[in-house]
């Protein structure tokens, strides 16, 4: 509530505030894994049915822009509260190296009443008429300027060619894209056709590469840190498609090069293969103390409670720790370090995304 105040809310604003918050606080919606980031996603909130009008919420013209106070301090609000409730200051938890001006307030509704197709919440399974805040973890907006397509596959295509700017292969993961489209483009699109489930499908196929595109001077040998390295990059033949045969262009790649792997670790998407030096393994772990580092990063814990139970079944490991780091963004702090140095024989730190 203080920080809706701050943020200049009405007190009719305040249940869309407690839901944002419970929207965002979703396990699935991973807010710290958005908030601590070096990349640019900030929490965008969407909202649906009849609130909009009572509160008037934009959803029309300038929709991410200035000019209506429900949006700009519904959405402030909650951005206060994820960084003084939550600690997402920029420069503590909030590690995103440029961010945008989401960061500051990121509210939109949805034009229900002009779009041909069901609303977003109907579409996540809410019932119609009913009033509901989505939590999206987005980067900036960018604009699509299409005056000239008449048809519906003709501004597909020209989305596609936007949407490929937004992510790319070296990503080092991928969520989902948010397609915002005006009223006039929404009804050629719908005039020629186009529902949710065939617009996807087009522009999946339409954003598909084939390794070789992707991976510069495909077929030669690179050269990195002063050392030749032995591995070809993907090429040859008919390509391999990113979508599909990834996995398979690294085991074909082993296949190549054959030999000991032990110490190069393949990325198929990557331009050359980068040796690394592993940490010297103990011949058993049987009698080992053992600790298990949580970087924080979702679904972290999840690989780890595996990784125990298969030591427990197939060693006899002295005792097992599980340690946890704050927050991934930073190094794990020192009297942290110093408890896992003093208690541990072996450390398995988890990743996970």
């Amino acid at each position: 509530a203080i920080n809706a105040v701050m943020a200049g809310c009405r007190p009719e604003y305040l249940p869309v505030v407690i839901a944002g918050v419970e929207a965002m606080c979703d396990d699935a919606f991973d807010l710290h894994g958005v908030s601590a980031t070096t990349n640019s996603a900030a929490p965008l909130f969407i909202v649906n049915g009849p609130l909009r009008k009572r509160l008037d919420l934009n959803a029309g013209a300038g929709v991410f822009g200035p000019g209506h106070r429900a949006n700009a301090t519904i959405g402030r609000a909650l951005r206060l509260i994820v960084r003084n409730l939550g600690g997402a200051a920029a420069g503590g938890i909030t590690m995103s190296t440029l961010a945008h001006p989401g960061y500051f307030t990121y509210c939109i509704a949805e034009n229900e009443e002009e779009s041909p197709w069901s609303p977003l919440s109907v579409e996540a399974g809410f019932a119609p008429g009913e009033s509901v805040i989505s939590a999206f973890a987005g980067a900036a907006p960018q604009t699509v300027y299409d005056h000239l397509s008449r048809t519906g596959e003709d501004l597909l295509v020209t989305l596609a060619h936007s949407l490929a700017v937004i992510s790319h292969h070296k990503s080092t993961h991928h969520g989902d894209t948010l397609i915002v489209l005006s009223p006039e483009h929404a009804r050629l699109l719908a005039a020629d056709g186009w529902d949710r489930d065939r617009m996807r499908a087009f522009l999946w196929e339409r954003l598909r590469k084939p390794v070789r595109a992707l991976i510069p001077r495909a077929g030669q040998s690179q050269v990195r840190g002063g050392g030749r390295h032995r591995r070809p990059l993907l090429g040859g033949g008919g390509g391999l498609d990113v979508s599909q045969d990834v996995a398979d262009g690294a085991s074909q790649d082993r296949r190549r090069l054959g030999g000991d792997m032990s110490d190069e670790f393949l990325d198929p998407t990557d331009s050359v293969a980068v040796p690394r030096r592993r940490a010297p393994r103990p011949d058993s772990l049987d009698g080992k103390v053992i600790t298990l580092l949580d970087i924080s990063k979702a679904k972290g814990d999840h690989l780890l409670d595996r990784v125990e139970e298969l030591l427990r079944e197939r060693h006899r490991p002295k005792a097992i720790h599980r340690r946890k780091k704050p927050t991934f963004a930073r190094p794990a702090p020192e009297d942290l370090r110093q408890k896992i140095l003093e208690e541990t024989e072996v450390l398995v730190e988890g990743l996970a995304d």
